[in-house]
């Protein structure tokens, strides 16, 4: 395939340009179960299928549960099944994630995001965490089923999210073998995500982007309970299938 007919397949397009395409027979496939099936889902999920806050069950107890169209976990969940995060972990190499999110940007832009963020929670974690954290989050991040954790990274602050530094006011304190973290974030993507990345500045640091730390905070604290409170959704003109909230 040549000239203007290779941009209509992001597969296709990637070949001419690369002289080694890894995964090429999952980026394939990928193009033609969209083709098939999945554009339809993702037009009618952009039509009318934004998510939606359910903050409390029928007895009254604080969930912050978000309620998404059937159809968007068929679609949702194919790429993580078919490796957009666990690629990445078990090749070491992000190169498989970005041609996989290539490909599927080019038939649903929206449905990347919760993509995007998942890879920057677990990256940082294999990179960067301790042992215990590895060996406590990481498995559940790189599932290949439909029980795959989806990840976040929460920075932006009411102030505005291009200068850290001077927007994040969240405050972590230590609290025995964790840290408690006061703070509102303004614009979540992903929110309901199992686990997120979350930007604050411990107590007393210096109040720049070198004062800031990053933090790995699960929807659920060890004894059950809700380890964030979501209150409200984002009305948005864009990605609407994405849930970003407060």
């Amino acid at each position: 395939m040549t000239g203007l007919n290779a941009l209509r397949s992001p597969p296709s397009f990637l070949q001419s340009r690369l002289q080694e395409l890894p995964h090429r027979d999952v980026l394939d496939a990928e193009e033609a179960w969209w083709k098939g099936e999945g554009i339809a889902i993702s037009d009618a999920i952009d039509r009318a299928g934004t998510p939606w806050l359910r903050m409390f069950d029928r007895l009254g107890k604080r969930v912050d549960e978000i309620l998404y169209p059937r159809e968007y976990q068929t679609i949702l969940r194919r790429g993580y099944r078919s490796g957009v995060v666990w690629r990445a972990l078990e090749e070491k190499s992000l190169i498989p994630a970005y041609l996989l999110i290539y490909n599927l940007s080019f038939h649903d832009p929206g449905i990347c995001c919760p993509y995007t963020v998942s890879l920057g929670t677990a990256v940082p974690l294999a990179k960067y965490g301790s042992a215990e954290l590895q060996a406590r989050f990481l498995p559940q991040l790189s599932r290949k089923d439909d029980s795959v954790w989806q990840g976040a990274t929460w920075m932006t602050e009411i102030k505005g999210g291009s200068d850290l530094g001077a927007a994040v006011e969240t405050i972590a304190r230590p609290s025995g073998d964790s840290w408690l973290l006061t703070g509102e974030k303004y614009f979540t993507s992903n929110a309901g995500a199992e686990l997120a990345v979350v930007a604050a500045r411990p107590e007393g640091a210096a109040a720049s982007v070198r004062g800031l730390a990053l933090f790995l905070v699960p929807r659920y604290r060890k004894d059950g309970e809700l380890n964030y409170f979501i209150r409200r959704l984002k009305d948005k003109i864009a990605t609407r299938s994405v849930p970003t909230g407060e």
